[in-house]
């Protein structure tokens, strides 16, 4: 007989027992229904906790709210489940409380087994745009997979495959092909400005394939974060950063360099580091070498007007002017022999050390270089570098591991320009780079050094003649990845890009950036990496402060 029966039953005696005053009688029967529903509760709590329906994790947008806000029932099933999962909500014992609290915590799906991808795209086949607008659709998607419950793959082979240069962090993102055969599948593509993704649907209703392929370079945290449906779902990370400081979180969490990458970082920074050495070295020499004092005197006396100063001197041999001239070609002399000494004594402690710079056929020191020395002010070692450091200690860097050369650090997007005709449109105007030059010259004064990626060989030869020895860029050949010409290497062109991009996110204090997504993405992750220091944008010929 079924227990509720009994339960009935037992309800009507009991009133009649009660009629006849048989006291007794009513506490037995009393007794009884007590216990059948006590049994009644643990059967109907063990037949919840069996229904694998009913559990489903609190990330997946496919759920609707039914009764409290701590239990979710799948779209489709509330009819075949409604009613016994309210029924259990109105009990209150402790036994239920505790059968509440591991529907909360539990992590199985409606149909154990089956996993569902986001994948990022991009190969042959369409325009993906440069490593910046990648790298913010890498972001942004991985996000996106984050609140739709589904795991975040790239498949990314255009110009080259990225794991020769960037490998999984703390997130498996290369997935193997064999997971994702059999599946179902849909191709969707974000690549023009005006098409919009619909944040106010369901993603898993509107995609409901196992494998969802993206093409896109948007940025989808904008619209994560005002959709009705997945805002609350968000990482705090992600919805309490702004989308630019997200993104940078995310690309730090997705990926760090392969140790070809990093091994090409550190043979750059190596290189710096040593001419850091140099630097210290040469500003003892103009202190202890007589030549070299003889020399600075002269510069500091006639600044940059000595080379006017020595041409008239050598066509002028009136009487009158005959000390001046004296004086002045002396000089010159003095320079020419202060650069020698130097060079002489320098080049036996660093034999060969111009590995990947602009310097390699030229000596270490020139003229120009001492005429920056002689007017800088006294070098303080903190700005020499870290003096902790060693070349064996930056060779073993790996990943993300930060080297602190103090560095000043410049992205210079020129876009259009003799170096890359095929650009599509001008980002600066040639003319505007000194605005760069007159804010870097005070660091440079004192003591630090520059590393200048860019897009322009010009402004790569700008910088050295600029700042000589304290300047410095890649003799690589600048390849655009989204746009690689038959002459070019790609796979060397991407290794300068991401390495470049590398440097700035690890050893760079003071960071410029352009108007573009390269060196965007690098002030965010190097902000989770060293913190948020010394932050400027070049654009339109100013350099202006981020706040």
């Amino acid at each position: 007989m079924c227990l509720r029966t009994v339960i009935g039953n037992g309800i009507l005696n009991t009133m009649r027992l009660i009629a006849r005053k048989r006291i007794l009688r009513v506490v037995i029967i009393f007794s009884v229904l007590l216990l059948c529903a006590v049994v009644i509760l643990l059967r109907d709590e063990q037949d919840l906790l069996s229904r694998p329906n009913v559990e489903r994790q609190y990330s997946d947008p496919d759920l609707k709210t039914v009764g409290t806000e701590n239990m979710y029932i799948p779209m489709g099933k509330q009819d075949t489940t409604t009613k016994r999962v309210r029924k259990v909500q109105q009990l209150s014992t402790s036994s239920y409380l505790k059968a509440s609290q591991r529907l909360r915590t539990s992590t199985s799906t409606s149909n154990p087994g089956r996993e569902r991808f986001i994948i990022y795209v991009c190969d042959n086949t369409t325009y993906c745009y440069g490593l910046g607008d990648r790298q913010r659709a890498v972001a942004s998607l991985y996000v996106m997979a984050l609140v739709t419950n589904r795991t975040f793959g790239i498949m990314w082979t255009q110009p080259c495959p990225l794991t020769k240069f960037l490998q999984p962090n703390e997130v498996n993102w290369d997935i193997p092909a064999w997971k994702l055969q059999g599946k179902t599948s849909i191709e969707v593509e974000f690549l023009n400005p005006k098409k919009r993704f619909n944040f106010e649907i369901h993603f898993n209703q509107q995609y409901p394939q196992d494998v969802v392929y993206f093409r896109t370079n948007h940025n989808f945290i904008y619209g994560l974060k005002t959709s009705r449906f997945y805002r609350k779902r968000l990482p705090d990370w992600a919805y309490n950063k702004r989308p630019t400081s997200a993104t940078g979180h995310a690309l730090r969490m997705l990926m760090k360099p392969t140790d070809l990458i990093r091994k090409s970082l550190n043979e750059m920074l190596v290189n710096i580091f040593q001419d850091q050495q140099l630097d210290n070295n040469i500003m003892n020499s103009l202190k202890t070498s007589k030549i070299c004092r003889d020399a600075c005197g002269f510069i500091r006396k006639y600044g940059n007007n000595r080379e006017r100063f020595l041409k008239e001197a050598q066509h002028n041999d009136t009487d009158i002017n005959k000390s001046n001239n004296k004086d002045v070609i002396n000089g010159e002399e003095s320079i020419l022999n202060c650069v020698s000494e130097i060079n002489k004594n320098q080049s036996d402690m660093f034999p060969g050390y111009y590995y990947n710079t602009s310097r390699m056929n030229r000596p270490l020191v020139s003229s120009k270089d001492l005429g920056m020395f002689c007017k800088s002010k006294k070098i303080k070692d903190k700005v020499i570098g870290n003096k902790k450091l060693t070349v064996q200690s930056i060779r073993k860097a790996k990943g993300y591991d930060v080297v602190d050369l103090n560095l000043v650090c410049m992205h210079v997007r020129m876009g259009r320009n003799p170096t890359m005709p095929f650009e599509r449109s001008v980002r600066n105007l040639m003319n505007s780079t000194g605005a760069l030059w007159e804010f870097a010259r005070p660091y440079v004064e004192r003591g630090q050094h520059l590393y200048i990626a860019t897009d322009s060989d010009q402004v790569r030869r700008e910088s050295e003649a600029q700042f000589g020895l304290r300047a410095h860029s890649s003799n690589k050949q600048i390849v655009h990845i989204a746009s690689v010409q038959d002459h070019q290497n790609e796979t060397e062109g991407m290794a300068l890009a991401i390495w470049e991009q590398a440097l700035m996110m690890t050893s760079c204090q003071t960071l410029v950036q352009s108007h573009s997504g390269f060196s965007i993405n690098a002030g965010s992750v190097r902000e989770e990496l060293i913190g948020n220091t010394e932050r400027f944008k070049f654009e339109n010929g100013k350099v202006i402060r981020i706040r």
